[in-house]
């Protein structure tokens, strides 16, 4: 806003203060305006509603090339800002689609290590599942012994040993395995075979 001085009693007044000090001061009414110096007689002040700046006031001619140099460097700061704003973003962009593409190497990894260990514990259960069958001798004495009088009907015997043979080998057809039965009970001796339905120690 636009400060007076009166000419007349030297107090500093504002633009809006100077109607009603024309009726105080009663005397002509005579401002000075602070900032550009000029003189105003009457109500010419109604009319000067601007003045210059302190640059301008101060700097002269060079005021409007400091504003210049002044706006180039603000314009400046704003453009370097904005630059690295973008930057910014590019950056938080490429670290977000990193850690993507890590994590979902990381899920393939999991998947495939978890892959792995299933298949070895079923290759181990597997294992174990093999290793639980004794042989066809001692597995024939072992059921046989588990009966009274240590004997037991043909056909209860072949039924028990060939289940317990395809428990630890499932890949194995029960007509094979029946037929191996036969085979490994008549080559052995000390397995008695009485009156064709039981078989005895």
């Amino acid at each position: 806003m636009v400060t007076f001085v009166c000419h007349h009693c030297d107090q500093t007044l504002k633009k809006k203060q100077l109607d009603k000090h024309v009726f105080q001061c009663r005397r002509p009414a005579k401002f000075i305006c602070i900032d550009c110096q000029n003189t105003f007689v009457g109500d010419e002040y109604k009319q000067h509603t601007q003045c210059m700046t302190e640059q301008e006031k101060y700097h002269g001619p060079y005021a409007k090339q400091n504003k210049n140099k002044q706006n180039q460097q603000q314009q400046q700061q704003q453009k370097q800002q904005q630059q690295k704003q973008a930057e910014a973003q590019k950056d938080t962009k490429v670290t977000a689609a990193e850690e993507q593409k890590e994590e979902q190497a990381q899920k393939k990894q999991d998947k495939a290590e978890k892959t792995q260990a299933v298949q070895e514990n079923e290759q181990e259960e597997e294992e174990q599942t093999k290793s639980n069958w004794k042989g066809w001798k001692k597995t024939i004495r072992k059921v046989i012994k588990q009966k009274a009088n240590k004997q037991i009907k043909l056909r209860k015997l072949k039924e028990l040993v060939c289940k317990k043979y395809q428990e630890c080998h499932p890949e194995e057809q029960m007509m094979e395995i029946e037929k191996v039965f036969d085979e490994k009970l008549a080559a052995n001796t000390k397995f008695q075979v009485i009156n064709e339905p039981y078989v005895k120690l």
